[in-house]
C-alpha cells in the first residue's frame, strides 16, 4: 500500500473487519475518506500511520462503533474537509487537541453524534461561546462616497473601521470564561 493515495472508502461497511493493519505504509494517501465508515468492528492501533499528505478524512471512522485508539500524533496539517470524521462513533473519545487542522475548510458535523463533547481541538474541550454583535450605523459622511477616487475619504473611512477593530479587540482582551 505504501504507493497508494486514494484509500477511499476502502473497508467501507465491512462490520467485521479488524486487522491489524498499524505497520501500513500511508505515508502517500491523500484520501482516507470513508476509510473505515460503519467497519464496527475495527478498533486496532494505527495511531503511528504517516497521513502527513492526507486532504480528504470525511467520513473516515463515522459509523466505526468500537475505534478508540489514540490518533493524537496524527499530521493532519494538510486536511481540508473533516466533515463527518467522527460522526457516530459509538466509543471515540481521543484528545486529538494537538492536531494543526489551520487548512480545514470543513468541520460540518465532525463530531456530531459522538461521545465526544464539545471539540478537542485548538488547545482543549470547548465548554463556552460568547458571541457578541454590534451593529454599527455608517456615518453620514461616510456615505456616498467614492473609495477608489477619494483619498481623503479612504483615509476617514480607514481610520473609522480602524476605530471599531481597536473597541473589539479591547471587548476579547476583557472577556472572562
Amino acid at each position: 500500500v505504501s504507493n497508494g493515495t486514494n484509500f477511499n472508502a476502502m473497508f467501507i461497511h465491512n462490520e467485521l473487519f479488524n486487522q491489524n493493519i498499524g505497520g501500513w505504509d500511508v505515508s502517500n494517501g491523500k484520501d482516507f475518506s470513508k476509510m473505515f465508515m460503519d467497519a464496527d468492528a475495527f478498533n486496532q492501533d494505527i495511531g503511528n500511520w504517516d497521513v502527513g499528505k492526507g486532504k480528504y478524512f470525511s467520513s473516515m471512522f463515522e459509523g466505526s462503533l468500537n475505534f478508540n485508539k489514540n490518533i493524537t500524533n496524527w499530521n493532519v496539517s494538510n486536511g481540508t474537509n473533516f466533515k463527518y470524521m467522527f460522526e457516530k462513533t459509538g466509543n471515540f473519545n481521543q484528545k486529538i487537541k494537538s492536531w494543526n487542522v489551520g487548512k480545514g475548510k470543513n468541520f460540518s458535523s465532525m463530531f456530531a453524534q459522538s461521545k465526544i463533547k464539545g471539540p478537542k481541538l485548538y488547545g482543549g474541550d470547548m465548554k463556552d461561546a460568547k458571541v457578541i454583535i454590534k451593529k454599527y450605523k455608517i456615518p453620514e459622511n461616510l456615505k456616498n462616497k467614492n473609495y477608489l477616487e477619494d483619498r481623503e475619504y479612504r483615509v476617514n473611512f480607514k481610520n473609522w473601521i480602524e476605530g471599531i477593530w481597536s473597541k473589539k479587540d479591547q471587548i476579547i482582551t476583557d472577556l472572562k470564561f
